[in-house]
């Protein structure tokens, strides 16, 4: 099946898509807090993801981990590239908050290549 052009340039598939969108939505209806990965994770059903999620950009994936989990991984990376998540370190600990855009700002086919100020 086929996939967006900015799917292709962000290098997800559709499941990566629908997570990135859940997860921003989430964190858009929260902004004045951050969560850490396995927060977020429970805040949809996920077990914990106790991984550097730095090592999942690295596709370093513990066998233990489902693949949703690893799709869900995936999501919050991408979304940290791109600038929809704001990512931080904190304790030892990466912790998720919401980032200067929203991802439909990102995936818009219409927008120009860097996306628009919110």
């Amino acid at each position: 099946m086929p996939i967006s052009r900015r799917q292709f340039d962000l290098g997800i598939n559709k499941e990566i898509e629908s997570w990135m969108s859940r997860i921003d939505e989430f964190l858009a209806q929260h902004p004045s807090e951050a969560f850490s990965a396995t927060e977020l994770a429970k805040q949809f059903g996920l077990p914990e993801l106790d991984i550097p999620v730095r090592g999942v950009a690295l596709g370093l994936f513990p066998e233990r981990m489902s693949d949703e989990q690893k799709r869900f991984a995936v999501a919050l990376v991408k979304l940290s590239e791109v600038g929809v998540v704001s990512e931080r370190e904190v304790a030892g600990a990466a912790y998720f908050a919401s980032g200067r855009y929203r991802l439909s700002e990102i995936l818009d086919d219409t927008a120009p290549r860097g996306a628009k100020n919110r």
